[in-house]
């Protein structure tokens, strides 16, 4: 049966169902995206007044318009975020940044239109492409982020990312939006982002130091609070910051939104943001230093399921959503969770194979061990190097450091490749694109390798086509290291109410994040060989949790050189 047909049999097992909560759990390449929109439009068709469809990444937004004006769906309008839609702030823009380009008359855009007198014709009309909506605003007079708030109130379908729904401007907008439109529908693509949420905010601990040091109209105590917060958040002492700042939430965060206003420091906007996060959730949150750069992470998923709670027809499609949390999602929801599973099909995975590499890991106890490195220099090395072939290969390293420390001992220099590109996570949105659209260029001309984290936004979200991707190799079962994290997010799940809070808070993300990387594998399997090399005893140990599509690949080998060697040269050739 061709994917269409499989398609259409799905779309109206899904519809027919009276279940409150209805997933749909297929491979990657099965066309969820597609299906998403097409629930949408259906759901619009039998009665929704408003349906939601929630995506992970504004280039999803991109795809998911692009299908839209291919099936002629008008009834649209896009949300995304304010740095986004600005067309005057170079970098992060907040409401903050926007008051002060306001107020220096950089922007003139006003801040609402009169739709009423605009007939229904025209609302539909208004471009939904980034770059023509922003242009069309300009033009307009109009600011872009304003109007589609207006315009999100006219038309039937929504489409907004999972960071717009947690962001706390934005989301108070959409749950009143929601609460005069019911009926409600809301479709969660790559819906294993619901219990992942968080917010994170990163910034420069010397830089904001300098800034607060400077000459600003601060009160002196006002100054020394900030400077404290400062030195707490660089030395990671979260207790103190908190304390800090529950002494005079209100008043420090007052003088911060006014000095960032009154000034174009960079740091100052970051740090307001940091300062709502840490007063609005001060037991979960966690800060992670490195250097200088300081990141507060504090998770969200509550703010998403009170979202799915408000809705009356709720779908989560996913390629990696274990029972385990689909009961939890239910159990929240007070509702029995249909699931639809869709099996990759033997001709679309025939190109497709998964090695697992045992007896090596990368625990974090023994990953920066001498052994540890030697193994795993030697298994890179060979599973690179014993095939010249044109084509592109990704290592996803389960940390950052790790991939440093490799790079630091002259892993580069060892590889045989014609061009090596190697991911930042200081690299903001741009760059990252650019970076991918320089390694897929060179893919398809030569041997290109790319070297990133399996927790970059590169293992999701990202198409791989022809040769652009040829082997993916996932260097370590992706657990996150950071240990007050996981503690925080533990306890997080339990006051949720989560029978099983240490599945949710360890295992759901290292499975997410594993799927999703080797799903970049999954596009024209039926025409070209594809490797997947995963390092790591615990991808044994945990293989019961993997979708079935992945299982029925997957075969497990020693950490032999010369039996890799052999693997790699007769999938992807000599």
């Amino acid at each position: 049966m061709s994917r269409y047909l499989v398609q259409e049999t799905v779309l109206r097992e899904l519809l027919s169902s009276d279940a409150k909560v209805i997933t749909l759990r297929a491979y990657p390449g099965f066309g969820k995206t597609y299906l998403a929109l097409r629930l949408a439009r259906e759901e619009y068709r039998r009665g929704s007044k408003k349906v939601l469809l929630v995506t992970k990444t504004h280039a999803e937004i991109e795809h998911i318009v692009s299908l839209a004006e291919a099936q002629d769906l008008r009834e649209l309008i896009p949300l995304r975020g304010r740095s986004v839609l600005c067309p005057y702030a170079s970098e992060f823009c907040t409401a903050t940044t926007c008051m002060v380009l306001r107020t220096r008359a950089v922007c003139r855009l006003r801040l609402a239109v009169d739709l009423d007198t605009m007939s229904s014709l025209d609302v539909c009309s208004i471009p939904k492409k980034l770059n023509q909506y922003v242009r069309y605003c300009c033009e307009l007079g109009v600011c872009p982020y304003e109007l589609q708030w207006v315009v999100s109130d006219k038309v039937p379908i929504i489409v907004c990312t999972y960071s717009t729904l947690v962001n706390p401007e934005s989301w108070g907008l959409i749950v009143k939006l929601l609460e005069r439109s019911r009926p409600v529908t809301i479709i969660m693509d790559e819906a294993h982002n619901v219990l992942l949420a968080e917010s994170s905010t990163q910034l420069n601990a010397d830089a904001l130091e300098h800034e607060i040091r400077g000459k600003l109209p601060l009160n002196p105590a006002i100054k020394d609070s900030l400077l404290k917060l400062t030195y707490y958040l660089k030395r990671g002492d979260l207790g103190k910051a908190i304390s800090l700042i529950q002494l005079s939430p209100s008043k420090l965060r007052r003088e911060v939104q006014k000095i960032a206003a009154l000034t174009s420091l960079r740091q100052l906007p970051n740090l307001l943001s940091i300062l709502d996060d840490l007063f609005a959730a001060p037991s979960y949150a966690c800060v992670l230093v490195s250097g200088s750069r300081v990141q507060v992470v504090v998770p969200k998923v509550h703010v998403l399921l009170k979202v799915l709670q408000l809705c009356d027809k709720v779908y989560l499609l996913s390629a990696s959503l274990p029972m385990f949390a689909l009961n939890f999602i239910g159990q929240v929801l007070g509702s029995q969770v249909k699931v639809v599973d869709v099996d990759a099909p033997l001709e679309s995975i025939r190109g497709l194979k998964l090695v697992c590499v045992r007896g090596v890991t990368t625990k974090f106890s023994r990953r920066f061990s001498e052994k540890t490195i030697e193994v795993l220099t030697k298994i890179l090395v060979t599973s690179i190097n014993s095939s010249s072939s044109v084509g592109g290969r990704v290592i996803f390293f389960c940390s950052f450091d790790l991939m440093n420390y490799l790079v630091r001992r002259g892993l580069k220099q060892i590889l045989d490749a014609d061009t090596i590109v190697e991911d930042d996570p200081n690299l903001d949105t741009r760059e990252r694109v650019s970076l991918i659209e320089e390694f897929r260029d060179r893919a398809r001309r030569e041997k290109a390798v790319l070297l990133t984290s399996i927790h970059s936004i590169l293992s999701e979200g990202v198409d791989f086509r022809g040769l652009e991707l040829v082997e993916a190799i996932l260097v370590g079962f992706p657990f996150s290291h950071h240990v007050d994290v996981l503690r925080r997010r533990v306890k997080y799940f339990k006051d949720l109410g989560a029978s099983r809070p240490v599945l949710l808070a360890l295992l759901l993300p290292a499975i997410a994040a594993t799927v999703q990387a080797i799903g970049r594998l999954m596009r024209d399997t039926e025409r070209i060989k594809k490797l997947g090399i995963l390092v790591d005893e615990r991808f044994y140990s945990y293989r019961k949790l993997l979708p079935k599509w992945i299982r029925k690949k997957l075969v497990f080998m020693p950490p032999s050189p010369s039996k890799l060697a052999h693997v790699v040269f007769w999938t992807i050739g000599p």
